[in-house]
């Protein structure tokens, strides 16, 4: 990931944040990579919408840091860190940006022009881009939050959709699910890096207000609620999980990762038994687990004695339609 103290270090000893590199080839290289390509119709051609080059970006963007300290090239850096290595590369990307702020403002770019009086617009227009609804904030939505073998993974955009709309293509059970089935150890090192990233973009919100005016200041605000609602909705379920372990009286077998493929129904009742457990755990007045219950000792039954436990009073009728003799236990 970022190498921090490397990219710390004064460009050169006269000009510790290098040169501008506005019209550098790679910075213009850079910008064209992090945009992508958008949905495009040109007669009767067709083209598709390309995400960023990110892997790209990271390339130019380690190379352009290393002969300027220019805010931009920091910040496509964060989000490049973003997308390849989740909320530990956020977090390493935003402590980069608050150190930037802190040691290099006087020097760092973009510069305000000498003519406007020192305005510090076009740099905080730069860091105003952290809280992009469509940029930045569109990515930390979309970085998978569970990884379930059997549910699938699910992001914070996925939660919301979920909460927003019963017709939602993913119901709020199935993440609730995909939750439970994620390794807890996978659960707190998420948590820890948006724990992390939380404190970096604190930071990076207090250097900046420590060089320019409240009233003029960006405020990151944005970028730190959405952190904030990752990290509740993580350490929710990762707390749950705590107790969820020590209550669990089910056989070790049981807490092997779901089967990819149900291959019996053998594999039928360990489901079933995992999911009764997890309402009794986590919603114990739910009415569920004891239908749960009875779905599972009806797995093995054949098609008699299903009627019988289903609707015993239909046995008798059910003998006589199909020409069987009555059964004097029924």
């Amino acid at each position: 990931m970022l190498d921090a103290d490397h990219l710390l270090k004064p460009i050169s000893d006269g000009n510790a944040c290098g040169d501008a590199l506005d019209y550098d080839l790679s910075f213009l290289e850079l910008e064209i990579a992090s945009h992508g390509k958008p949905h495009q119709q040109i007669g009767d051609s067709i083209a598709t919408e390309e995400a960023p080059n990110w892997t790209e970006v990271w390339r130019l963007g380690l190379d352009l840091s290393a002969r300027t300290k220019d805010l931009r090239v920091g910040i496509l850096l964060t989000r490049s860190a973003l997308s390849q290595f989740g909320f530990p590369g956020l977090s390493q990307g935003l402590e980069l940006l608050a150190a930037y702020v802190e040691l290099y403002w006087s020097e760092l770019h973009p510069r305000p022009d000498p003519e406007d009086d020192g305005d510090q617009t076009v740099r905080l227009n730069a860091l105003a881009s952290l809280c992009d609804l469509s940029g930045i904030l569109a990515e930390i939505r979309q970085v998978p939050l569970t990884a379930s073998r059997q549910f699938g993974t699910f992001t914070l955009r996925d939660w919301a959709g979920a909460l927003r709309s019963q017709s939602a293509e993913v119901d709020r059970s199935t993440i609730e699910l995909a939750f439970t089935d994620t390794d807890p150890l996978q659960l707190e090192q998420i948590s820890t890096g948006l724990d992390a990233s939380l404190a970096a973009a604190t930071d990076l919100d207090a250097s900046v207000r420590r060089h320019v005016a409240s009233d003029e200041a960006v405020r990151f605000d944005p970028l730190i609620v959405l952190l904030t609602q990752a990290k509740d909705l993580v350490d929710v379920h990762r707390k749950r999980a705590q107790p969820a372990a020590a209550a669990s009286s089910l056989p070790d077998s049981s807490k092997a990762p779901y089967p990819e493929v149900i291959r019996n129904r053998d594999d039928v009742v360990e489901i079933l038994g995992r999911i009764c457990h997890w309402y009794q755990v986590n919603e114990p007045a739910s009415p569920l687990s004891a239908l749960l219950e009875r779905a599972q000792r009806l797995v093995s039954k054949d098609f008699m004695a299903l009627v019988k436990e289903l609707a015993p009073e239909g046995v008798a009728q059910y003998r006589s339609i199909a020409g069987l003799a009555v059964d004097e236990g029924t």
